[in-house]
């Protein structure tokens, strides 16, 4: 499959999702990568790649959090950027390992 074809199944795919539903699937989609990585067998370069996925995702959740435009409730806001640092200062530990 060509990267347009790709593309445009990706797109088909998400167009009927809403946001909450691709967010539980990236998630789940992570963890698994995360899961897979502890298995025996996997490689230092599974494992990194796992990790640096994750941070990536709670990077950019921590970025939507701070949009102005983002109508979660505060608290709930505070709570998911205080989880979204932490795993961004666990991956750096992880790295410096």
């Amino acid at each position: 499959m060509n990267g347009y074809g790709a593309y445009k199944k990706v797109q088909s795919a998400t167009s009927t999702t809403n946001a909450r539903d691709m967010e539980y699937r990236l998630l789940a989609q992570v963890t698994g990568a995360l899961q897979d990585s502890e298995k025996p067998g996997a490689s230092l370069q599974d494992r990194l790649n796992a990790v640096l996925r994750n941070e990536k995702v709670w990077s950019v959740f921590l970025a939507e959090l701070n949009d102005p435009a983002n109508a979660l409730p505060q608290a709930l806001k505070g709570n998911l950027a205080s989880l979204a640092l932490w795993v961004i200062k666990e991956t750096q530990l992880v790295i410096s390992d």
